[in-house]
């Protein structure tokens, strides 16, 4: 794959400290291209009183 990018798409939900350490991790082998806002809430009642907060990150790896 010489002389392309391999992007990899994540979708982290969980606490918000479980959040911040996983990106942290991530970030020690992978370049983090895009990070989304954090998502609190969700349109589907279902979800309505759940804590749980989701991020989206677009990151590719690291050139050793």
């Amino acid at each position: 794959m010489e002389g392309d990018v391999a992007i990899l798409q994540v979708r982290l939900t969980g606490k918000q400290e479980e959040i911040n350490e996983a990106i942290k991790q991530f970030e020690q082998n992978y370049h983090i291209e895009h990070q989304s806002k954090e998502y609190t809430r969700s349109a589907n009642p279902k979800y309505e009183r759940k804590k749980d907060t989701r991020v989206y990150l677009s990151m590719h790896l690291k050139d050793k």
